[in-house]
Parts: structure tokens; C-alpha cells; sequence
């Protein structure tokens, strides 16, 4: 380790819990090494650094951290109970088996034996485990600043945080509203944010590990607000109010620089959208001007509103001169109907067919569909129990629709009629009861899953291996069988091993068949941590009544990956 470190000190505070306050915790003061720099904080210690070598000066640096906790573990118990806003949290909301969640749970055992200590400031990275009640965010973030500055009793000491990165979450813009939400707690005294959408690299990891740049634009926030280093400029733009200018509206920023930049490059989408009075957004065209944007678009005559990177995924085309960059925000405050609809198969004795369903967990939602490819609205036909019926292949595209308001993500699914549908189904081994789609009939209903494993349509199998036999009730030539195979790794969804397919006319005896080895080769190149479809495409040619198919599970995660024991 470099001498110039050796003017910095670590302290991490021991994993803990209480449902009361402690008085203490474990842990020790030392000197950074590779051994003590490689079990820190990876963002403080980068900042820790940045402050070291600006400053001169002894750096000390205490972390107090669990990963994937929600903000209200963070929170004292008795401002949760008593803060009205707040009330929401009460009830554990969050709560799952993985990690600790009951408010004021981590306060209690990590924050509060803190209290004696004399601190300069603090700086948190936290929000991914509050996307689902993003809506109350900006009133416990305040909240727990407000509590710790109380607790303390060091005054409003500063407090800089990071927004969270992009990534797919399972339900549209929640994402967004959550960063939308830490950006409306800058209105907090004496606190900085830090815009991370430029430096995600890959939005299926929820762990971005840039955590360099992290730590060095917390520390812009420190030099210039709490050490008051001039000619910084902390932040990238940060929208501060719009006005309409005939068909267009004109955005303006603070902490623009000496200019606002647009980097987009080729036919890359520049995370601008326009909408008018229907409160329909389509993309936008932007014109930079010194500070501000003038943002229009021909398919909006009479603009009202703008959004920017208002997606779960949307990385950064805007930045200032200092080539930091802006934040996602938008200049309306319409409802935002996050909740997503899915679609079960399943066969109708009545019309002796596959019909298909669509549901959505709130229950105050109608569903409104279309089967012409047409994007669908709170017009759209309206979905009824009966089911949908398809005479041939199609798509079905469906929103749900609370109080007029059409749902942020629009449900897609194609349907493509096949000679197997609805045919009989024999499991030698069970699909797994998270992961059952349509049940019995699911491999055989003619819905192609999306990217999105919990959209109804994908069957799993946890443990074990696909083994089937198909009876298409009669012999049948059959030309070619297709199978598609989901690759999720960051959410632990694997390809097989290999592939076994066979036929038979009586369902005795069985052709050698076909085997397809190493599926991962079939894959993308240099895709193999990202989410994909993978299909088969098996040429048979063979008259047959039964198709037996078998995928061999992998069995355990494989090396590199986290849950490898390897």
C-alpha cells in the first residue's frame, strides 16, 4: 500500500442487528492495506482517497453498511412510528428472508453506537431495495437525514448521496422514480447527489462496479460544500423549471457549467420525450442553448410536458461542461401506473381450445388489450373473463388502466399456432411451483416468452431436469420442433447442458433422436451474463404420436458466478 495512504483510517462496523438501541459495536481502526482496502466500502474508500490527496490532511473513514437493506432499517423506530408520512413503513413493508428490513433494526445496531463519535459528515449509496414504494422515498430519506443530524447533535453536517444506476427491474419506471425521488431530497439542507446513469456499463447487474468515478464526484461535493475549494462544480445539470415557447418547451438547469452537452451517437434514442394535454410521450427532438434545452417534437403541436431519462434503464445523453451528468426528472406530475398485466394460457373443455387470460395485482386496474400490433389505451378493448380466443397466430399487447391513467409498461405476447397445441403433456419430473406459466399446458400453448421471466409465459425447473413426453394424439409428420430456452444468469436462470429429443409411434419404442451438446454455444458471443432468448430449431422430418424431450439441468451455479461455490 502506497505511503500517501498511510494518513487514512478504516473502521467498518460489525454486521448487526437489535430491536432496541445499542451502546456499542465491533470493530477496529486500521491501517489501510490490500488485506483491510479489499473487505471496505469500495465507493468510501475511493473518496476517502480523493478527499486525502486534495486535502492533505489525515483522512478517517467509518462504514456502516448492508447491502440491499431499505433506508427505513436505517431510520429510528420512533421517527417511523411517529412521523405521519412515514406511516406506510410501519408495517415492514419491504420485508423479505434475505435481509434485515424492520425499521430502525440496523439503527439500532450500527448507527446509534456511533452517536459519541465526532463526524465531519456522511455520505450514503443505498436505494435499489425501496423501488417499489419509490412514491414515499423523498419523505423517509429526509426523514432519516433529519434524525441522524438530531441524534448527532453536530447540526445539519453535511449529507451526499448517490442516485441509483440503471437496471431492469421487473416494473416499469420504478427505476426512475426513485431517482426522481432522491433528486426532490436535495431540497434537504446541506446535501449533494451524485448521477451514476453514465457509468453503469451493464443494466443487468445491479452492482455497477465503477466505483471510482463514484467515489471521486461524492468527493466534488465534499471539496466544494464542505470544504470550500472554489471553482468546482459539484453536480451535473440538475432540471430547475420549464416554460412553453409556442410548439416548444425550453428546459432549464442548474449546475450546467459554462454548457449544457448532448452526447448521442448513431441511432442511440437521446432519453428525451414530449407529450401534450393527452399525456401521450413520444420521443423528442432537443436543441441545446447555452443552459437550457429547447425540446419539441412535430407529432406534439401543442407541447405541455417533458421527460428524460425516464426509464428503469435510461443512461445518460445529457451532461455539463465538466462532462458530469444530468438527472433523470420530468417537468409533470401525473399519476404513474407502475403495475404490470401477465397472461396465463389455458384450455377451455367448452370451446376445446387455448384461450388466453390477463391479470394485474391491483385490484382497482382494468386491463384494456389489442390484437392488431396497435399500441394499446385505456380505449382499447376491455378484458373480460371469457379470455381471449386466437383462430390464428398473433400478439397480444395489453395496459392496465387505473382511474383513466394507461400503465407505464405495455404486456406483449406472441402467439404462434402450432401442430402440438393443447396436446397432453406428461411430466416425468415437476416444473417448479414459482415457475409454473400455464401450468400443464404451458410448453404447448403458443405463447413465446419474453425477456422477462416472470411474465406468465416461462415454465422452470429449480433442480431438476426437463423431461417430458409430448402426445400429439395422433401420428403426425412432424417437420420440425422449436424450443426456446431463457438465459437470465443475475437472476440465477441458466441454459441446459445439452438437449435430447426423440420420437416415437407408440410410445415404446424411440428413435436414437437428437442431441444438442453445450447450449451455452448456441448463445450470443460474449452474452453469456445477460438475459437472452436461446432457441432450438430441430429438424426431424419424422412421422411420430410422441415427442419425448429432455434438458439436463446444470445442477450448480458455475465458476465466476455468485452463487458458485467454487
Amino acid at each position: 500500500m502506497k505511503e500517501r495512504f498511510r494518513s487514512i483510517r478504516l473502521f467498518t462496523v460489525e454486521k448487526n442487528t437489535s430491536p432496541v438501541a445499542l451502546q456499542d459495536c465491533k470493530g477496529e481502526w486500521l491501517i489501510p492495506d490490500t488485506a483491510v482496502v479489499s473487505e471496505f466500502s469500495a465507493t468510501a474508500w475511493f473518496y476517502g482517497v480523493e478527499l486525502s490527496r486534495k486535502l492533505q490532511v489525515p483522512i478517517g473513514l467509518i462504514a456502516t453498511s448492508w447491502g440491499g437493506t431499505p433506508a427505513e432499517a436505517w431510520t429510528a423506530r420512533k421517527v417511523v412510528d411517529t412521523d405521519p408520512d412515514l406511516q406506510y413503513y410501519r408495517s415492514d413493508p419491504n420485508k423479505n428472508s434475505w435481509f434485515p428490513t424492520e425499521p430502525g433494526i440496523l439503527y439500532n445496531a450500527m448507527i446509534n453506537p456511533l452517536l459519541p463519535m465526532i463526524i465531519r459528515g456522511a455520505i450514503w449509496y443505498q436505494g435499489e431495495s425501496n423501488v417499489t414504494d419509490a412514491i414515499s422515498y423523498d419523505k423517509l430519506f429526509p426523514a432519516m437525514i433529519h434524525s441522524w443530524r438530531k441524534a448527532w447533535g453536530l447540526g445539519n453536517f453535511p449529507f451526499y448521496y448517490v442516485q441509483i444506476a440503471p437496471f431492469t427491474y421487473d416494473r416499469a419506471v420504478v427505476g426512475a422514480m426513485l431517482r426522481e425521488a432522491q433528486m426532490r431530497s436535495l431540497s434537504t439542507s446541506n446535501t449533494g447527489m451524485v448521477v451514476t446513469m453514465d457509468i453503469t456499463g451493464d443494466v443487468s447487474d445491479i452492482h455497477p462496479k465503477n466505483k471510482v468515478d463514484v467515489g471521486k464526484r461524492l468527493a466534488l461535493w465534499a471539496l466544494s460544500g464542505t470544504y470550500g475549494i472554489d471553482g468546482i462544480v459539484p453536480s451535473g445539470p440538475l432540471y430547475s423549471g420549464f416554460q412553453k415557447e409556442g410548439k416548444s418547451i425550453r428546459v432549464a438547469f442548474e449546475y450546467a457549467g459554462d454548457g449544457l452537452n448532448m452526447h448521442v451517437s448513431g441511432k442511440q434514442p437521446n432519453g428525451f420525450m414530449i407529450a401534450g394535454s393527452d399525456r401521450h410521450f413520444v420521443a423528442a427532438k432537443v436543441q441545446v442553448d447555452g443552459n437550457s434545452l429547447i425540446v419539441r417534437s412535430d407529432k406534439v403541436k401543442d407541447p405541455v410536458a417533458v421527460r428524460y431519462a425516464y426509464t428503469n434503464t435510461s443512461e445518460a445523453t445529457l451532461f455539463n461542461s465538466m462532462e458530469l451528468p444530468a438527472s433523470t426528472f420530468r417537468t409533470d406530475n401525473w399519476p404513474l401506473v407502475t403495475d404490470n398485466v401477465i397472461m396465463k394460457a389455458r384450455f377451455s373443455e367448452q370451446k376445446a381450445e387455448m384461450v388466453y387470460d390477463l391479470m394485474c395485482q391491483n385490484p382497482k386496474a382494468e386491463i384494456h388489450y389489442t390484437l392488431d400490433g396497435s399500441e394499446p389505451n385505456c380505449n382499447s378493448s376491455l378484458f373480460s373473463s371469457d379470455g381471449i380466443s386466437l383462430a390464428h397466430s398473433g400478439s397480444i399487447l395489453a395496459r392496465a388502466c387505473v382511474d383513466g391513467t394507461a400503465s407505464e409498461s405495455i404486456g406483449s405476447w406472441d402467439v404462434k399456432q402450432h401442430k402440438g397445441m393443447a396436446a397432453r403433456v406428461e411430466y416425468v419430473k415437476p416444473y417448479a411451483d414459482q415457475y409454473s406459466a400455464s401450468g400443464p399446458y404451458a410448453l404447448v400453448d403458443g405463447v413465446e416468452g419474453s425477456l422477462a421471466f416472470n411474465d406468465g409465459a416461462w415454465q422452470g425447473f429449480e433442480g431438476e431436469d426437463l423431461d417430458i413426453v409430448l402426445d400429439l394424439g395422433q401420428s403426425t409428420m412432424v417437420r420440425k420442433l422449436t424450443l426456446h430456452f431463457l438465459s437470465d444468469t443475475n437472476s440465477w436462470i441458466f441454459l441446459p447442458k445439452h438437449v435430447e429429443i426423440k420420437t416415437s409411434r407408440n410410445g415404446i419404442d424411440y428413435d436414437a433422436g437428437t442431441r444438442f451438446e453445450n447450449m451455452v454455444l448456441f448463445a450470443q458471443p460474449g452474452n453469456k451474463n445477460k438475459k437472452e432468448i436461446v432457441t432450438i430449431k430441430a429438424v426431424l422430418m419424422k412421422n411420430a404420436k410422441y415427442i419425448k424431450i429432455r434438458a439436463s439441468n446444470i445442477g450448480v451455479c458455475p465458476p465466476g458466478h455468485p452463487g458458485s461455490r467454487v
